[in-house]
């Protein structure tokens, strides 16, 4: 306390002469009020309203004692704990909910590309052909690069990339890794600086350029974070070529898929991944096929809708001289486009918000039953001049201190949450200061959806109550707790039946409902021998084999080989085709895709059969036989 004196002291030396005993004295009966305070509580807050009142220019204020509302508000809550432990619970349950739902949503929608420069310049461009039944992808070739960057005058900028697998060694290790063929912009259109030596230069796009650039994992797995890596040799396909740059840490393109690129090479070493419609090596000019991005970067004031329109007549142009009916779409690099993603964001929002909502309507039946036995508190704090507007900021400021402690206790929750399933999704899902932030809005809406409601009604009633006491006040209070409890359980039956609808179809999907055997009693491996440059009689002798070894291993019942959209994988991984039955018209049937399965591989997942059978192995070389 003497601290405190010798401290206003100090400060009063800045008060003029003619005011400064006034003020003194009113400090140190602050000081004197503030120490009663802690050591018997305070007598409410009627020290505050007084002086509220006999200063208008501080009640013209509406947060002019915020500081005093939340000391008082802190008093009142750990004077009620088991009030506090109640309402936290139930809040962080249906925050942490929210949690995990906005921190997906945001890795696969709001969260940019890592190392990647104001990615809201950069847009994707493609050319797409369309057939009688189905849109197949355009001919990429570098004859359509070298004209995208020309006529596309609204971009600064057009690279390629092409994914692609290479089998990559050092000599002592080797594995199979996703990687990628770009044009020798392809970092500078992305705004990536290396991390260490250089990225391409146009000469490196000339055959003959056996150059690659690996990212920061590859050079961690290959070179143990060797500084001298670059200049280093290793093998890509069979091919020896120097690294000339490293990425920075969580480089991996404009693309999230789940097998991250880890080895770039340039257009130089084509032929080492594009295949001709033979199947054989090819530059880009020849190659057959392929799903390539071409990314262009805006110029500065350009609009997504001018870059569109250029690419529409670019599209034409390119159809004429195909002959084919061509057409151009420009959208953003995003993985999910976060205007066209809205309503799936939003239903996506549905299930963890109604658990929210039901949380918000228990912590209001909890606040009212608290703010009916505060009704007398309030009516005295009412009569001594608080206004209205006053009392309802005490309880929105115990609500947000509530708010808060639930939005600390659901983050964690939801953490831990992200970090159990990010295992299970093919992109990374971090709890970044986005999901914070979000958190901490949320925190403050629910602040104020769970307690306006109830401080509205109290404070209406208390305010009555200082003229005359209605009659009707217990029944009120009565048919109001009464219509939130029916609230939250009409809430709650809403979600208990989303819930049984989503696990009944979950269920009906399971392969056990479907008589197909357990999953977990499949092994699944990728094998590619295009990287080895095999020939086509050496690689289905040795599938042959293969299978014949995996056969004869104990506890394998059955091997096969597919395409990979078999078990997993997606309409990338199947071939589209036309079907011509003897009804049919000329132009057959489009819109079925196919692939290919070896004998054996539709018994090995337990596919079952409605009518026929299975492949016998008889049917190789032909087309006759089918499985639909």
């Amino acid at each position: 306390m003497r601290l405190s004196g010798a401290l206003l002291w100090l400060i009063a030396r800045l008060v003029p002469a003619s005011t400064r005993q006034r003020w003194l004295e009113e400090w140190r009966a602050e000081l004197a009020h503030a120490r009663w305070t802690m050591v018997f509580g305070a007598p409410k807050d009627a020290w505050a309203l007084r002086s509220s009142v006999s200063d208008p220019r501080r009640r013209s204020r509406p947060f002019h004692a915020f500081p005093q509302d939340v000391r008082y508000a802190m008093r009142g809550l750990l004077a009620a704990p088991g009030f506090v432990l109640g309402t936290v619970l139930s809040l962080s349950v249906g925050i942490g909910a929210n949690v995990v739902a906005f921190s997906f949503i945001n890795g696969a929608v709001f969260r940019p590309f890592s190392g990647v420069d104001k990615q809201h310049e950069l847009v994707r461009v493609s050319i797409a052909v369309q057939a009688q039944h189905f849109t197949e992808q355009f001919e990429y070739t570098h004859f359509n690069l070298d004209i995208a960057r020309q006529r596309l005058t609204t971009l600064r900028g057009v690279s390629g990339f092409w994914p692609s697998r290479l089998a990559v060694s050092t000599g002592e290790q080797a594995w199979s890794t996703a990687g990628g063929l770009v044009s020798s912009n392809y970092f500078d259109v992305l705004g990536v600086l290396p991390a260490a030596g250089r990225f391409f230069v146009s000469a490196d796009d000339a055959p003959g350029a056996a150059v690659a650039v690996i990212s920061d994992g590859a050079w961690d797995r290959l070179f143990a974070r060797d500084p001298a890596a670059v200049g280093k040799a290793i093998s890509v396909n069979g091919a020896t070529l120097e690294v000339i740059g490293i990425t920075p840490p969580g480089f991996a393109g404009v693309r999230r898929d789940s097998d991250r690129p880890t080895i770039w090479i340039p257009l130089g070493q084509a032929s080492l991944t594009l295949r001709d419609a033979d199947g054989r090596p090819a530059t880009l000019s020849a190659a057959h096929g392929g799903w390539p991005d071409y990314i262009g970067r805006r110029r500065e004031g350009v609009s997504l809708a001018q870059v569109q329109t250029e690419a529409a007549v670019l599209a034409r142009q390119i159809g004429l001289d195909s002959g084919k009916n061509a057409a151009g779409n420009v959208s953003r690099v995003w993985l999910n486009d976060p205007v066209t993603s809205a309503p799936s964001v939003l239903a996506f929002m549905v299930i963890p918000m109604l658990v929210l909502a039901i949380a918000c309507v228990n912590a209001a039946n909890l606040m009212l039953a608290r703010a009916a036995r505060q009704a007398r508190d309030w009516t005295v704090r009412l009569a001594l001049g608080a206004s209205r507007w006053r009392v309802i900021r005490q309880v929105l400021t115990e609500a947000t201190l509530l708010a808060m402690s639930a939005a600390a206790l659901g983050l964690a929750l939801g953490r831990w949450a992200v970090q159990l399933a990010g295992s299970q999704v093919p992109i990374p899902i971090p709890v970044d200061r986005t999901v914070v932030f979000f958190t901490i809005a949320i925190a403050l809406f629910t602040a104020v959806a769970f307690s306006l409601g109830p401080a509205l009604k109290v404070t209406s009633q208390a305010k009555r109550r200082m003229t005359a006491a209605p009659s009707g006040a217990g029944a009120s209070r009565s048919r109001v707790r009464f219509a939130l409890v029916a609230l939250q359980a009409a809430l709650s039956l809403g979600l208990l039946t989303t819930g049984a609808t989503f696990t009944k179809t979950v269920f009906a999907a399971n392969p056990r409902a479907a008589k197909i055997p357990d999953p977990q009693l499949l092994v699944l491996t990728n094998i590619d021998l295009d990287p080895l440059r095999f020939t086509a009689a050496a690689g289905d002798d040795f599938y042959t084999r293969l299978l014949v070894r995996l056969r004869q291993v104990p506890g394998v019942t059955d091997a096969g080989f597919s395409t990979p959209g078999l078990v997993r994988g997606g309409i990338a991984d199947v071939a589209p085709v036309r079907l011509w039955l003897p009804d049919t018209p000329a132009k057959g049937i489009g819109g079925f895709f196919a692939m290919h399965v070896s004998p054996g591989a539709l018994q090995t997942i337990g596919m079952p059969m409605l009518q026929g059978r299975h492949f016998t192995g008889q049917e190789a070389g032909h087309l006759r036989n089918v499985v639909v």
